[in-house]
């Protein structure tokens, strides 16, 4: 085997690897999220607000771990791309995986809702909100 045979293995590694990768941790935080949702169906008091943060803070980091994962491969396959490393018929090693990925995070997206519409008592309301907002809308948790 050539060096150019290695190289096409190292980059279709990389590019089917990250989406394995990217499935593990959407598993990971997913279940994360379940086990929450089935011991704190609801938030009535301080510390299950705490709790609520600690969860929401993983799982914005792990989404930013996720962003990064998911980017790679595709930078990789343009490099092996125009590096004539890879043809065409290889982007399908991209795409594949890629499809699961996304189907993996459509069915966690409808959990997440789940923990972003929970029970409040009143007196945590505005708290729920501010940090659900952030969860949604900003990178990194700032409450």
């Amino acid at each position: 085997m050539g060096e150019g045979a290695s190289t096409r293995e190292l980059l279709l590694g990389i590019i089917v690897g990250m989406p394995v990768l990217s499935i593990v941790n959407s598993i990971w935080f997913g279940s994360r999220l379940v086990q929450y949702l089935r011991e704190q169906p609801h938030i009535a008091g301080f510390h299950d607000m705490e709790k609520f943060k600690r969860l929401v803070a993983a799982q914005m980091y792990g989404a930013l771990v996720q962003i990064l994962v998911l980017i790679l491969p595709g930078i990789t396959f343009a490099a092996g791309f125009v590096l004539k490393v890879l043809g065409p018929f290889d982007l399908l090693f991209l795409i594949v995986p890629s499809a699961v990925v996304v189907l993996v995070g459509v069915y966690l997206k409808g959990i997440e809702r789940r923990a972003q519409t929970l029970e409040v008592s009143e007196e945590f309301r505005e708290e729920y909100a501010r940090v659900v907002y952030t969860w949604i809308h900003k990178p990194f948790p700032t409450w």
